[in-house]
């Protein structure tokens, strides 16, 4: 599969306004918004809405400046296009980004963007610095792998263009979930981006 990541050469500006926007997405994800007070809830209890509004707003600015701070353009970008398959999004997604942002250690987002294009970023302990940016293309069988990781994140909400998902098991429980030990396709995927010096099992 490694074969099948092709190369392309993009500027560290393009990068950049890439890795941000991932980024964002990640850190004013509903499951990070609720992240942001539950510590400041535990203690006090059900905070009035505008202070609790405002509470979010700083600590997602806050783990927004510093997630883009940590991560700049260092890592490995995918492309991902899907022409058979729809893509899905949701009210969660792949990701490590967890709010609020100290140290970030691998720090890993996979994003839908449009029904077609989904993008990986991934920073392992390990890599080879260039090339930096992919493209990849996937068929309608690892399409459905990561449509699947979208349910297994999302928690109230998935959307679609015109291919309705089947709604899977993970999604009905009606939480934020995630994958645990050896059922994670998405790290199996990034073990495959070439210079990420990983392999593993997880059978994507």
């Amino acid at each position: 599969m490694t074969d099948r990541f092709m190369p392309v050469s993009v500027e560290d500006e393009r990068l950049s306004m890439l890795a941000e926007s991932m980024i964002s997405l990640a850190v004013r994800s509903p499951m990070n918004r609720e992240a942001a007070v539950s510590v400041a809830e535990y203690y006090r209890g059900p905070l009035p809405e505008r202070e609790r509004n405002r509470l979010i707003t700083m600590n997602m600015r806050h783990s927004h400046k510093e997630a883009v701070k940590q991560i700049g353009t260092r890592g490995k970008f995918v492309a991902i296009y899907s022409p058979a398959r729809e893509l899905i999004f949701g009210d969660g997604f792949y990701h490590n980004i967890r709010s609020p942002v100290n140290s970030m250690h691998s720090p890993k987002i996979l994003a839908p963007l449009t029904p077609d294009i989904a993008v990986l970023f991934v920073r392992p302990m390990a890599y080879t610095t260039m090339p930096r940016f992919f493209t990849l293309v996937i068929d309608t069988d690892e399409a459905k792998k990561l449509n699947h990781a979208v349910q297994v994140y999302s928690r109230d909400k998935v959307y679609y263009r015109s291919e309705k998902p089947e709604v899977d098991d993970a999604y009905v429980r009606s939480k934020h979930l995630e994958y645990v030990g050896l059922t994670n396709p998405i790290e199996n995927l990034i073990s495959y981006v070439p210079g990420t010096q990983t392999r593993s099992h997880f059978g994507f």
